[in-house]
């Protein structure tokens, strides 16, 4: 699902007439929320005449409510607080055993870049290029991070022979990311090669020089990246 048709499912509640980047007081109504939804609008109308204070109060409250819908359209009018109630709300909710998909969590991200990289993070997928393709689509200003994180855990997850010459096949924006770990099974570990993408393949054949000239360079593993990407 593209991030703009995530945020189509803001729009019915986010929408009403003004800015939803803004902090208007005014919009939404509590009248449209559930009782916590109202709740937290009441709570933070005292501070309507300070966009920055009202949207601190949002980020402070927004835990109250449960719909993710709400969530999204409480956090669309935190103004300069945005970013922070959707990572606040998300980060309650982003185990599984809550029951969201991660595709509900990207939609209460709306267009917060680091809160999508949190859940692109948290809700990986085991497939690598997958997760790459999430990655371009989803986090914005963080994509060559979270892909970075990608090959992280595939890198983690001790891939096979296939496993390289799959990812080395990749076309990304972000082939330097993909590469240095290519370059690191190659040279490293000595598993598998640097054919796959032209980009890959230049950025790969670098790197293993390198490598093997400093092998302490070598990337360690990161266990303490969730997953991990293993195809």
């Amino acid at each position: 699902m593209s991030k703009a048709a995530l945020l189509c499912a803001l729009a019915a509640l986010a929408c009403h007439g003004s800015n939803p980047g803004s902090a208007d007081p005014a919009a939404p109504e509590p009248g449209e929320f559930s009782a916590a939804g109202a709740a937290v609008l009441n709570a933070c109308s005292p501070y309507s005449e300070s966009s920055n204070a009202h949207g601190y109060c949002i980020f402070q409250q927004v835990r109250r409510v449960v719909r993710p819908l709400e969530a999204a359209s409480l956090c669309a009018w935190a103004g300069d607080w945005a970013s922070e109630c959707s990572q606040s709300w998300t980060n309650l909710y982003m185990p599984e055993e809550k029951g969201l998909t991660r595709d509900t969590l990207l939609m209460v991200c709306g267009e917060a870049d680091d809160c999508a990289l949190q859940v692109l993070d948290a809700r990986a997928e085991s497939d690598t290029e997958t997760q790459v393709r999430l990655c371009e689509l989803h986090a914005g200003r963080f994509a060559r991070d979270c892909v970075g994180h990608a090959m992280e855990r595939w890198w983690t997850g001790e891939p096979d022979g296939q496993s390289v010459a799959r990812v080395a096949s990749i076309r990304s924006p972000y082939a330097d990311r993909i590469a240095y770990f290519v370059s690191a099974s190659v040279a490293c570990r000595g598993i598998g090669t640097c054919q796959g993408s032209d980009e890959i393949r230049r950025w790969c054949e670098n790197s293993v020089e390198g490598f093997k000239a400093h092998p302490e360079k070598c990337p360690r593993p990161r266990p303490d990246r969730p997953g991990p990407n293993r195809r």
